[in-house]
């Protein structure tokens, strides 16, 4: 073995040196990642199409070779924990990182920050937004910090939202802000607006996007620009998408064949960009304005046709567009000279709220000093004075009324090539899991020339010519996106709701869900036989189930209503004793037929335990039918004795001489025992008489009990004859005659002499 050791070592560094570098080494990761969410269940209200269009925008990134990651109705741990993970795969990749990351639902602003706001946030004022929602700068930061070639970040959250409901209010829609170097930001809307609630399947926004991206050779920005333009249309000038850009080199989702022409948008979109807007006729013009989307080109349409029907709509733009970049100005320079600017130049703004908070932060002046000048920034003019009708609104609206008619089809290279597969495009079948994102029931129909990044094995962003189109366009479509790592989502709590057949629908809660009339089963049935210590006569708890407090419909007479039977002894009665604090039960019991479950207990009637002490919960209401809950709580005084009570006769007991008439037959009364458990005395208790007897221990005699009468009994037998009788009293001599004593006879004493 050692002899041979050398040769097998030389061996195996040949076949090392042969094996070719791309075995020996590990595939690298993919460096296209993507991180998508769609929160749609909120508390109050739950929105229509996030989760779809998550679904969408995941299932499109997906055919494009990312990496995808996605959840659906995440909180706010559950969002830290999934931004953190992206964060540490964009980290591990290296330069050549392509990041992708779209979240669906509500967004609101707050002192120039915008936060993506999760399922389960409670938020009741305006201070509890950056507690309880998750702030978007400082992930936007963290990952432009990440070496790579692109990081998108698209923000499908300006909608209407109910908070705060105390504080001081909030400014409508998302903040404009400032991408990083290498950073692409776009909203569903411009800074300041919403977009309005749509019934779905899909969002007219994320719908368009994800068609737009489906163009092979397209670079990002005109792909967004190409969604503004016709969502805009579309929602008939209400909706306006922003985006802005950063990005160094050309960035496309799907890369385009070299054998392939461009498609037709790339030119028609860079002749609008080079053209001045006056160069356009009036119906094209106000396209063209909306594909640069800059303060500079909405000027100049005004200028150029002041009187056409868009004029009002761009004038709302303008001014929506000013006010914000004088807001992100101060907050750019956070010191009270730059918002006492702003509360100059929009002393009604959207803003003011945000303002004075930064001020109390900064321990300056809500209002600036009286010789206070704002300051000019050379490259933001002051707004025009007919700006302020709408700069005065707390979020800015473009459609109504007031603005005219609808605006007109944009040119027809301004639009993204559609067929009929994307018009009629399916709605996702419902999650398989919680927290999992939908899958679609079809594969994303690419357009015809458009390559993926990961055909052929190739990752650098180039196709190889005359590559397959990606099996994802023609086979069936990927499966739904895997979770975060380390996201662990719980059920979200959802208003309840109820289905056709009575039913809760999936994800409301049944503790919400009103029950119907309950059909009688082994959960609800009474216990049979003698119930066990402690028990509690009622139905059983059943986990998750409210408790029943529907009436139940009237009871057939049964056992737990028996009375005595035989005659009743006198001064016996029906009702129950008055117990302080209840009040009598004064309602006739109906004639229950007799049965097991709650005979009275048999034994002396005196024992403890055979007159059953009945809790409020359980006493007899003034209507005939009682109200019986699942779930009563466990009453002490209801707890019977370990051994079980015998059942109880009308008849006396055993002993003869034990006469119950002074004591009144045994009554169901509503005050509680004395003690907590009624336990079976071994002594029988004491006979209650008209009279109490001085002690309890009392025993009948034989003899029959002395009556009562008014006056007492003559005793002859007690005779007072201390001394024996005095002798008849003899006849006195007459008064002044002395008495001569009798003597000499016989039987006498002799005479004196």
């Amino acid at each position: 073995m050692l002899a041979r050791s050398p040769l097998a070592f030389c061996v195996a560094a040949l076949l090392l040196s042969a094996t070719p570098p791309a075995l020996a080494q590990s595939n690298p990761p993919n460096p296209r990642i993507a991180l998508v969410i769609g929160e749609s269940t909120y508390g109050d209200k739950a929105l229509a199409t996030p989760v779809n269009d998550a679904a969408l925008i995941a299932q499109t990134l997906q055919a494009a070779g990312f990496d995808v990651v996605g959840a659906r109705d995440l909180d706010e741990k559950s969002i830290r924990t999934a931004m953190r993970d992206f964060l540490n795969k964009a980290a591990a990749i290296g330069p050549d990182m392509q990041a992708f990351v779209y979240l669906a639902g509500r967004g609101v602003q707050y002192e120039g920050d915008n936060f993506f706001v999760p399922v389960d946030a409670q938020i009741a004022r305006d201070s509890d937004v950056p507690i309880e929602a998750v702030r978007l700068a400082d992930f936007a930061h963290a990952l432009a910090s990440e070496p790579g070639r692109a990081r998108i970040l698209v923000l499908d959250a300006a909608r209407q939202t109910p908070y705060p409901g105390q504080g001081q209010p909030l400014a409508g829609g998302l903040a404009l802000v400032d991408p990083d170097p290498g950073e692409l930001i776009a909203f569903n809307a411009a800074p300041g607006s919403i977009a309005g609630d749509e019934a779905g399947p899909y969002g007219v926004y994320a719908k368009t996007l994800a068609g737009a991206m489906r163009e092979g050779g397209l670079p990002v920005e005109d792909a967004l620009a190409q969604t503004r333009v016709q969502v805009n249309q579309l929602t008939g000038g209400a909706q306006l998408p922003w985006s802005a850009s950063k990005l160094t080199e050309p960035y496309y989702v799907f890369e385009r064949a070299a054998d392939a022409p461009p498609p037709p948008a790339v030119a028609a979109l860079a002749d609008a960009a080079a053209k001045p807007i006056r160069a356009f006729p009036a119906d094209q013009a106000y396209a063209a304005a909306l594909q640069r989307d800059t303060l500079a080109g909405y000027q100049e349409f005004v200028a150029a046709y002041p009187n056409s029907p868009e004029a009002r709509r761009v004038r709302a733009i303008l001014a929506a567009r000013r006010e914000a970049l004088f807001w992100r100005r101060a907050v750019a320079q956070d010191t009270p000279p730059a918002y006492w600017t702003y509360l100059r130049r929009y002393p009604r703004g959207p803003h003011v709220a945000d303002a004075e908070r930064r001020l109390a932060v900064l321990s300056a002046a809500a209002q600036p000093p009286g010789d206070f000048a704002p300051e000019d920034y050379a490259d933001l003019p002051p707004p025009q004075q007919d700006e302020y009708v709408y700069a005065d609104q707390p979020v800015y609206v473009f459609n109504g009324p007031d603005y005219g008619p609808p605006p007109p089809p944009p040119p027809p290279d301004f639009y993204p090539v559609e067929d009929d597969d994307w018009r009629s495009l399916p709605p996702p079948a419902p999650p398989v899991a919680v927290g999992v994102l939908p899958a679609l029931a079809v594969a994303i129909p690419l357009i015809i020339g458009a390559r993926a990044y990961h055909d052929a094995g190739r990752r650098e962003g180039r196709a190889p010519r005359g590559a397959p189109t990606p099996a994802q366009a023609q086979n069936a479509p990927p499966p739904p996106p895997p979770l975060p790592g380390g996201v662990k989502p719980l059920a979200p709590v959802s208003p309840p709701t109820l289905t056709p057949t009575g039913k809760p629908a999936p994800g409301a809660t049944p503790l919400q869900t009103p029950l119907a009339a309950p059909t009688p089963g082994p959960e609800n049935a009474l216990p049979k036989g003698p119930p066990s210590p402690g028990a509690t006569i009622g139905s059983k708890p059943t986990p998750g189930v409210a408790p029943l407090k529907t009436p139940l419909a009237s009871p057939t007479a049964g056992p737990e209503h028996a009375l005595p039977k035989g005659p009743p002894s006198p001064g016996a009665t029906i009702e129950s004793k008055p117990t302080p604090g209840v009040a009598p039960l004064k309602t006739p019991l109906a004639s229950p037929t007799p049965g097991p479950e709650h005979a009275l207990p048999k034994g002396p009637p005196g024992a403890a335990g055979s007159t059953p002490k009945a809790t409020p919960e359980l006493k007899l209401a003034p209507k005939p039918t009682p109200t019986i809950e699942s779930n009563p709580k466990p009453a002490p005084e209801l707890k019977l004795a370990p051994k079980p009570a015998p059942t109880m006769e009308s008849r006396p007991a055993p002993k003869p001489e034990l006469k119950l008439a002074p004591k009144p037959a045994p009554t169901i009364e509503s005050r509680p025992a004395p003690k907590p458990e009624l336990k079976v005395e071994p002594k029988p208790a004491p006979i209650i008489e008209p009279k109490p007897a001085p002690k309890p221990e009392l025993k009948v005699e034989p003899k029959p009990a002395p009556t009562i009468e008014s006056r007492p009994a003559p005793k002859p037998e007690l005779k007072l004859e201390p001394k024996p009788a005095p002798p008849p009293a003899q006849a006195r001599p007459a008064p002044g005659k002395p008495e001569k004593p009798a003597c000499g006879k016989p039987g006498e004493p002799a005479c004196p002499k």
